[in-house]
């Protein structure tokens, strides 16, 4: 082992990785592989049993290395902003958000870098769980689509949906993250004609620079921004800010050349076609999150944000068979609301050592993770009273591969409450999988816990926006109708309880949201727009 590491030492690594079999049960292998990296080197190194704690070698060998790469870059730029804040003479602590939909503070992000992997959509979708609260909605699917991508994720019975397992460049990953499913359709995505003559809408994306045609930053390709564009959706004047200059006619002629020739279909027509595209790879993903787990979409409410969400959504949520659509004041920056409203929150895991499915075992080791929690927040000065903990089961039938988390009930641990956690699995498995088998012995894989503590809720300032513009009217492309002329309105001039019939377009700074004939919205107490389809 040791010329093993003088090896790796003088081949100029920068970092060691031990992950060795079954550490997740005994880690004394690896802390003394550790013992001897750091009698024989100055290397920095990671054991997988502190990073992931769990079972299968190859998912926690590849994130601990993905978490050990990750670490480096984070704990150099957090230094440098933590140098930058304390240089300004600002004395508040310094909170960074990570994927579970929590912030913690800058050691936890620099031990458990990876964790900040997708920290801004979770970042949006607990701003959406905010408004799922707020307006009263039972269930949400919530919509973030930006330049290059649409981000979806789940509010049910007030809470996120979340997962432990997730995938960078085929790649797994195994920590604690808000369930965000990613697709590869957003403003920037590329419109293009495939060999076979039909038309495809990314994954490949025009980005910022140059951007979509319509930028006038030198950009070639159409776009779903585009699209938009030449069915009148957007306003040309909306582009004229900073370096960009409206290019309408270069977008309408290269989307010809691009797309409607080949196609054989007119400029409109085939813009028409580019938004559909996209709006059916959202609706894939909506079905994916909903239809494949058992979920019936017609029960969610769909929230809608980012630059591009709010424009795309109603026609979205009509192919859904959904009811309702939410958007949210600011949508264009409704990840950042997240950030402030996320609580702050810390998770621990360990793999289950006893023989047997035994509550006294159980609430034994349970008792031992807690205590690891709660270590972390006095870490962070934070009073262990403060703290709030939910405790979590992985579960299988004996003999599976795979298991389902279950959360327990509220409140500390008692056989009792065991009980009715291990009756909740097979009420998930039936509802995932469409049958159960409760006479069958279950398995106990993995013990969860997650501790919050709760932060101070926001209060929001008063608008210094200006005065709302004056409605007006253009040419706008349905699909059912083609083009109807439609009124434009400034969202800072609905009042609440004001109800807008659609067609219409409302916009506002960074955004604009399309209400399709045969809908309409009303402004709610909140400062949101519900729109019933």
């Amino acid at each position: 082992m040791r010329e093993a590491i003088t090896e790796l030492d003088d081949a100029g690594v920068d970092s060691i990785v031990v992950s060795l079999l079954f550490s997740y049960l005994n880690d004394t292998h690896e802390q003394r592989v550790g013992e001897l990296i750091e009698a024989e080197t100055d290397l920095n190194y990671a054991l997988s049993s502190a990073v992931y704690p769990e079972p299968r070698e190859y998912d926690r060998s590849v994130t601990t290395v993905l978490n050990e790469a990750v670490k480096m870059t984070i704990q150099e730029y957090l230094g440098r902003l933590d140098n930058g804040i304390t240089d300004r003479g600002i004395d508040v602590p310094l909170n960074v958000m990570h994927s579970g939909g929590g912030i913690f503070g800058t050691d936890q992000a620099s031990t458990f870098a990876l964790r900040t992997v997708l920290s801004g959509p979770a970042a949006g979708a607990v701003a959406c769980r905010e408004v799922t609260r707020t307006e009263r909605l039972e269930r949400a699917i919530g919509l973030d689509m930006g330049g290059t991508s649409a981000d979806v994720s789940i509010v049910e019975e007030g809470g996120l949906v979340r997962s432990t397992e997730g995938e960078i460049n085929d790649l797994p990953i195994n920590t604690p993250l808000v369930d965000i499913n990613t697709v590869g359709a957003g403003g920037g995505s590329i419109a293009w004609i495939d060999a076979g003559g039909g038309l495809r809408v990314g994954p490949q994306s025009a980005g910022a620079d140059p951007g979509p045609i319509c930028y006038g930053r030198g950009g070639t390709q159409p776009t779903v921004t585009d699209a938009n564009l030449v069915l009148g959706r957007i306003d040309p004047d909306a582009f004229l800010t900073g370096d960009m200059r409206p290019a309408i006619t270069e977008a309408k002629q290269l989307f010809e050349d691009h797309v409607a020739e080949p196609l054989g279909k007119t400029v409109s027509e085939a813009a028409m076609d580019v938004v559909k595209v996209a709006n059916a790879k959202m609706a894939r993903e909506l079905r994916r999150v909903t239809v494949e787990r058992g979920r019936d979409p017609g029960e969610f409410a769909l929230v809608a944000f980012g630059g591009a969400g709010p424009l795309q959504a109603a026609e979205i949520a009509r192919d859904m068979d959904m009811d309702t659509l939410v958007v949210p004041r600011s949508p264009g920056v409704f990840s950042a609301r997240g950030l402030l409203l996320a609580d702050i929150r810390m998770d621990e895991s360990r793999a289950y050592t006893g023989a047997t499915l035994d509550a006294a075992q159980v609430e034994r080791e349970f008792t031992t993770l807690v205590a690891r929690l709660t270590e972390r927040f006095e870490d962070q000065g934070l009073d262990a009273d403060e703290v709030s903990v939910a405790r979590q089961l992985d579960l299988r039938y004996e003999g599976q591969a795979y298991e389902l988390t279950v959360t327990m009930p509220d409140g500390d641990f008692s056989a009792d409450r065991f009980e009715e956690a291990l009756a909740q699995f097979h009420e998930q498995h039936e509802q995932l999988y469409g049958y159960d088998m409760p006479d069958e012995p279950l398995e106990l894989v993995t013990l969860r816990v997650a501790g919050t503590v709760e932060t101070p809720p926001i209060t929001d300032a008063p608008s210094t926006s200006g005065e709302p513009a004056a409605a007006r009217e253009r040419e706008v492309y349905f699909d059912e109708t083609g083009f109807v002329t439609t009124p434009v309105l400034d969202r800072r001039a609905i009042g609440v309880g004001d109800e807008i019939e659609g067609p219409a377009i409302i916009e506002e700074s960074g955004c604009t949201t399309l209400l399709p004939p045969n809908t309409t919205a009303e402004t709610t107490s909140e400062g949101n727009l519900r729109i019933d389809l």
